[in-house]
């Protein structure tokens, strides 16, 4: 077995090969479903592909300065021959996470051995947040990809003093690469817990010296252009910068969440190994890891330290958590055997009464996932925790699968057993959740196939508004066209009022609560994104 994590192309060829086609499989069949988030950057890349301007991004015609361009340029670029679409969306993201889990694997590696950087890139890929992440049209799987890439960097002009002229200054363009993909946010990361690091264990001279002072060099050559071409015409730009930045930080004026947000959500973004978590601290600092304390350190502060400065941020959001996955996974990976070993010596039980236990608990989790639901009818990935029926078939199988195969090959790593059978599951959780599940959210749980309805009805010079507390970037883009947002009942009078013909859509929701509206019913969509919406109606005023 150990033959096998010694041969390294090996092991990178299988995880790209494995990360690819879970990333790409069925890649573009899950339509836009939330109103503002994915279909937004695919919006504005049209807009940019359209009008030709690739330096101002652009939102239903008006400048949108708010983002970084990097990753709406590769998206972009991914769009030239077929135009924008869910599949060319979400290739940036998804080609990041291919490139995260190799990362993980060579920072794993480095810092420990190559069977630690394999676990870690197993436990990587199929953590929840990271893989629905990897899969979507946000900018999380860039700015994750740039920030682990420049720690493994740090680390090898670090401990490379010789070669430190190369690593640090790739350091410095990794993190300009992610700071123009998503702001500050690429310095933060890594610099929390290397400077934390290199204050506790007393080595802040390589801060000063000059190959990493050098390499900062690069850093502006990456970041500087971008801005500098927008300030000459948008002087309100740097305004814009304070905003999103400090303003989101100190203020939170958009998304603002309690303390404690992030660890309610950490069970649902870091399943399945969120159960093994508390165990992987409790013994981090045991003598058992005694040689390699002071790697865990770095990853205990690249999880934690990042997750208080979250926490301290008044602006919070679910995927904001997905830089600190690749330290969690690598934490994980660094203490899966010790913890396996610590287990065994708590449990005094015969081996043989232990099998037979994960045999019986095994069956009766089945039984009861069938009872109570369909174990099949997976919603992993996502930002909700599976359904109980298949999560207790999750952790019954896996107790099934480990006691019958430690009966026949007793032999086999206890260690490596438990994580590939957690491993091989979850994939087939997610493989049930791409081919089954995202067809029925397709029909019953999307405005897709209302939109594009809707674009075929009306004319282009036809006026088009939307009564929502939100804009639905998600109807402008399918419907190919702007929809004005009417964020209060009474503005639809005023928007309908008008002489010349107009649309409105409105939910049924909000059609029944209106009471009796003076305007015509012209389409009637089923669905939409949310079932307590009801469908969508087309209301005309003539």
């Amino acid at each position: 077995m150990y033959r096998i994590y010694n041969n390294n192309f090996f092991l990178i060829t299988c995880l790209f090969l494995l990360s690819t086609w879970l990333f790409f499989y069925t890649l573009g069949d899950a339509n836009f479903y939330h109103i503002r988030n994915e279909s937004r950057r695919a919006e504005i890349v049209r807009e940019m592909l359209e009008k030709g301007n690739w330096i101002v991004p652009t939102l239903e015609g008006e400048i949108t300065l708010t983002k970084p361009p990097l990753f709406y340029w590769m998206v972009a670029l991914c769009s030239l021959k077929s135009g924008v679409n869910e599949y060319t969306a979400r290739i940036p993201s998804a080609v990041a996470g291919i490139g995260t889990i190799l990362f993980t694997f060579l920072l794993g590696s480095f810092l420990f051995n190559r069977t630690i950087g394999f676990w870690s890139a197993l436990m990587l890929m199929v953590t929840n947040i990271f893989m629905d992440q990897a899969r979507s049209a946000e900018m999380e799987s860039m700015l994750t990809f740039f920030i682990t890439g420049s720690i493994y960097c740090f680390f090898k002009g670090y401990r490379e003093s010789a070669r430190a002229k190369i690593w640090f200054p790739l350091f410095f363009i990794m993190m300009g690469l992610g700071t123009i993909t998503k702001g500050p946010f690429a310095i933060t990361f890594p610099l929390i817990p290397i400077i934390s690091y290199l204050c506790i264990y007393r080595d802040k001279k390589i801060l000063k010296s000059s190959s990493f002072l050098f390499g900062i060099l690069f850093f502006f050559i990456i970041l500087l252009p971008w801005p500098l071409l927008i300030l000459k015409t948008h002087p309100h730009f740097a305004r814009v910068v304070l905003e999103e930045t400090i303003g989101r930080v100190a203020t939170g004026f958009a998304h603002q969440e309690p303390f404690y947000f992030y660890f309610k959500n950490l069970g649902t973004a870091l399943f399945p190994w969120i159960f093994f978590l508390p165990f992987s601290i409790a013994i981090v600092f045991s003598t058992r890891l005694a040689p390699i304390r002071r790697e865990n350190t770095f990853l205990l502060l690249w999880f934690l330290g990042n997750l208080l400065f979250l926490s301290l941020s008044k602006s919070k959001r679910e995927f904001y958590l997905l830089p600190v996955t690749p330290g969690f996974a690598l934490l994980m990976g660094a203490t899966w055997e010790a913890f396996w070993e610590w287990a065994k010596g708590k449990i005094t039980y015969p081996t043989l009464t232990i099998q037979r236990a994960c045999f019986g608990v095994g069956v009766l989790l089945v039984g009861i996932s069938y009872v109570i639901g369909n174990p099949f009818a997976s919603n992993i990935p996502g930002t909700h925790f599976p359904h109980a029926s298949p999560f207790l078939f999750l952790i019954g199988l896996n107790l099934l699968l480990i006691a019958a195969i430690k009966r026949f090959f007793p032999s086999l790593s206890t260690p490596t057993l438990s994580l590939t059978t957690l491993v091989v599951l979850t994939l087939v959780h997610y493989y049930l959740y791409f081919t089954y599940t995202i067809p029925i959210r397709n029909a019953y749980d999307s405005g897709k196939y209302f939109y594009l309805q809707v674009s075929t009805l009306l004319k282009p010079s036809e006026p088009l508004a939307h009564l929502a507390s939100n804009e639905n970037y998600t109807f402008s883009f399918y419907a190919h066209r702007p929809v004005i947002t009417l964020k209060e009942p009474n503005q639809m009078y005023q928007f309908m009022s008008p002489p010349e013909k107009r649309y409105l859509v409105v939910t049924e929701r909000a059609f029944k609560k209106a009471g009796s509206l003076p305007w015509k019913i012209k389409w009637r969509g089923e669905y939409s994104e949310h079932s307590s919406w009801g469908g969508y109606l087309l209301l005309c005023n003539q």
